[in-house]
């Protein structure tokens, strides 16, 4: 640990956290019911394949705690459906 006020000797930004990687994906399909009225049906899913996402590691040097991640930065798994009637 570097003297109280001093500059240490570690280089910038060494502290890196993990990748992210996110998949999301829609699908939508429009079914004409007669001339005027349309039903459009849309499925979503977010973070589709269940991976977290790790947050930073803790920055603080010179605590037990440096360099390690607590956090996750995304929500699990959200699917979602919606209908659309347009008359």
């Amino acid at each position: 640990a570097p003297a109280s006020f001093t500059w240490g000797n570690a280089g910038r930004n060494f502290l890196r956290g993990p990748r992210q990687l996110n998949f999301d994906a829609g699908v939508s399909r429009a079914f004409r019911w007669t001339e005027k009225v349309t039903f459009s049906l849309r499925a979503e899913g977010f973070n589709l394949l269940n991976m977290p996402q790790f947050g930073l590691p803790n920055a603080t040097i010179g605590v037990a705690q440096a360099g390690v991640i607590t956090t996750v930065q995304n929500p699990e798994r959200q699917l979602q459906l919606a209908l659309r009637v347009v008359f």
